[in-house]
Order: C-alpha cells, then sequence, then structure tokens
C-alpha cells in the first residue's frame, strides 16, 4: 500500500514538473511547448498569463486562509510556507522567467533579461526559491502573519481574522510577484519590438 502511494506521489511529481514551456518569453517559432502553456509573444498573451496567475493566486490564498483556521499553532506558518515555495516558481514558469527557462534563452535575450531583472529589483524571478528565500518574504508581512496568529485564539471571531489576514497577506504577495513578472515581460517584449 505505501509503495503505491509513494509511486503515485512520483507519478504526479513527474507530470507536474513536465507543465512548463522551456522558452515562451523567447518567440522563437517552433519551440517546444508544454500542457496548460502558452508562448508570450505579445501583450495580449501576456494579459493572459497573468489574469491566469491571478487566479492560481487566489486559490492559494483560500488554501492558507483554510489553514489560518486550524487552531493548532504553526499550522497556518507551515501551510503559508508550503504554498509560497510552490506558488512563486509556478508564476515564474508561467511567465517564462524560471531559471530552467532563461538558461534555455540566447545570450542576447538573457542579458537584456538580467539587466530588466535588475532593474525591476526582484530577488524571485529567475531563482531557484528556497525555503529562506520563503521566509524572508513571509517576514516582509511579518505583522499580518503574528496578528493572524494571535487573532486564531480568540473565541468565534478569531479564527475569521486569522483566516482573513493569512488570505490578503498571500493574496497580496502572489500579486506582487505576479505584478513583477508581468512588467519584466512587458520590457522584454517592448525591447524586443524596438530591435
Amino acid at each position: 500500500m505505501l509503495r503505491r502511494a509513494i509511486r503515485a506521489d512520483l507519478a504526479i511529481e513527474l507530470v507536474y514538473t513536465a507543465d512548463f514551456v522551456l522558452s515562451p518569453v523567447a518567440g522563437a517559432v517552433g519551440q517546444p511547448r508544454r500542457r496548460g502553456m502558452e508562448m508570450i509573444e505579445n501583450k495580449k498573451d501576456l494579459d493572459r498569463v497573468r489574469q491566469k496567475c491571478r487566479r492560481m493566486v487566489t486559490k492559494r490564498s483560500l488554501a492558507s486562509a483554510a489553514a489560518a483556521a486550524v487552531p493548532l499553532p504553526g499550522v497556518d506558518l507551515a501551510a503559508d510556507l508550503g504554498l509560497m515555495m510552490e506558488l512563486i516558481p509556478a508564476i515564474n514558469r508561467r511567465f517564462g522567467l524560471s531559471p530552467d527557462q532563461i538558461d534555455e534563452l540566447d545570450a542576447q535575450t538573457k542579458s537584456k533579461l538580467a539587466v530588466i531583472i535588475t532593474s525591476v529589483g526582484s530577488d524571485l524571478v529567475g531563482t531557484y526559491v528556497t525555503k529562506e528565500v520563503v521566509i524572508q518574504l513571509l517576514k516582509r508581512a511579518g505583522i499580518s502573519l503574528g496578528t493572524a496568529a494571535a487573532a486564531k485564539y480568540v473565541p468565534l471571531v478569531g479564527t475569521a481574522v486569522a483566516s482573513s489576514l493569512s488570505f490578503g497577506v498571500m493574496k497580496w504577495l502572489g500579486n506582487s510577484h505576479i505584478d513583477d513578472c508581468y512588467d519584466i515581460v512587458e520590457r522584454l517584449i517592448s525591447k524586443n519590438e524596438e530591435a
């Protein structure tokens, strides 16, 4: 039984990792596309990716709110950590800004992208997201998360407050990252159109 569960988890993980495009921001015709992804060649494609990412953030925010409703210490923070470690790379992949996707780009596009990422100032784009990075990100929203953790123990109203705060923080962090990715790819598209 345990072997079957491990095999099922492995199969899910293999399917999950095959869900990205090698190079959506490159705009090259004939680049391999993988299931659930599209090439970002213009602003319309970019807007579509942003909308999909915003829906993904809303779903993860609801999961965060549900975890905050559990009256056990640390469950909400552990859930938020896990959700963010999955969400940030997923957003990067959707925009074609994961480290693997960037490595597949030509040297000229990579250098343009490096300049744009630096000017935007995002620490999460084009890098591998580690637990430490996510902890730093969650510390930015530390007051809200601390308030949510404390509010959870107030009878009746506390659970609703904790869930609302957790939802808001997760939504804010996810949408901020989407805005950074959108800005980066939009600038890259503009530079490619100028050339």
